[in-house]
């Protein structure tokens, strides 16, 4: 989700916060602080990330139902976040944070992916004495509780999302370019893909329902994309760039898939980056995209991870380039 869209569903919270409306939104949380210890709130998390089933997930911190807009410090969110992150075995729901300035005041929202279903947690229990053998809990929230999930609760997240198509990177690139104007450079990535689609029913995937974000610098900060477009690779026919695939179909606003085909992925943004140097940018980036189908609760992860060109000139504006093609892997 775009930044502007989070704060935009922020403010749409709290204003209704303010007029004492109850918080009738499942996917929305809020918390008057940062939420302790890390063990209670990562559980909480997984299970709200869980129960979502694929939807995006909303936390306000700094809002409180009965005070209002109370605020919070943003620089507490790196250490807090790592001992959360910790609590999680093996994956953690993709969060997205963003300030919101309120009344001289600041309000801290997270935004949570959570189209990697099932998330589980530590229990913190486990090997102490008298802990139990029990190492690992799915979590599920219930009303505004969290339990542990049953049987059906798993089967209720993990039978649509084996009916999702499965999309493999076949090519990766990502270009650092400057615009020409001071301390913005153009981040633009395109990736070459292939869906594999088991089902004969239509898949229809609207470009402003898509996400995507990198972490170019060493300090883990989020660069979402703007602009993302998904089209059907075209060969020049009579002097006419034509669609030749069968099976997947483009438009302006949206990507039709009927079966298995090759898809182009493109995606920019303008940003500034803090440092364009070569110390401060990554050697490996990490890329996530999310593409959320028409009529579905279900959003399509892919994620991918690019390597820095060695040895390969420049061109022109390019700042750095990073791919997989080559020999250079991705995973």
């Amino acid at each position: 989700m775009k930044s502007h869209q989070i704060e935009s569903w922020a403010l749409d919270v709290i204003e209704r916060t303010l007029t004492g409306a109850p918080n009738e939104d499942s996917r929305v949380e809020l918390k008057r602080e940062w939420p302790e210890p890390p063990e209670k709130a990562a559980r909480q998390i997984a299970g709200h990330a869980n129960a979502a089933r694929g939807a995006s997930l909303l936390w306000l911190i700094g809002v409180d139902q009965r005070s209002g807009v109370v605020g919070v410090q943003h620089n507490e969110l790196a250490s807090w976040y790592s001992q959360i992150n910790a609590q999680f075995e093996g994956l953690a729901p993709a969060m997205q944070d963003l300030n919101i300035p309120y009344n001289g005041v600041t309000v801290v929202a997270l935004h949570f992916e959570t189209d990697r279903v099932p998330f589980l947690v530590k229990n913190p229990a486990f090997g102490q004495q008298r802990g139990g053998p029990v190492e690992f809990e799915v979590p599920w929230r219930e009303g505004t509780s969290t339990r542990t999930a049953h049987r059906s609760d798993l089967l209720s997240v993990l039978s649509p999302i084996a009916e999702i198509p499965e999309f493999e990177v076949l090519q990766g690139n990502l270009k650092i370019q400057d615009i020409g104007k001071e301390d913005l450079q153009q981040l633009v990535l395109e990736l070459s893909l292939y869906v594999h689609k088991d089902s004969s029913d239509l898949l229809v995937i609207p470009f402003h329902q898509c996400s995507a974000w990198c972490n170019i610098e060493r300090d883990d900060r989020q660069y979402p994309f703007d602009q993302i477009e998904l089209s059907s690779p075209v060969e020049l026919v009579d002097k006419q760039w034509i669609q030749t695939s069968k099976t997947i179909e483009s438009t302006s606003t949206e990507l039709l898939i009927h079966g298995p085909g090759a898809i182009e992925l493109s995606a920019q943004t303008i940003s500034s980056l803090r440092d364009t140097g070569v110390a401060s940018l990554r050697h490996s980036v990490p890329i996530h995209i999310s593409l959320q189908p028409s009529k579905s609760q279900y959003s399509i992860p892919i994620d991918v991870t690019l390597e820095r060109r060695q040895n390969v000139p420049l061109i022109g504006e390019t700042v750095m380039h990073y791919s997989n093609v080559w020999g250079l892997s991705w995973r």
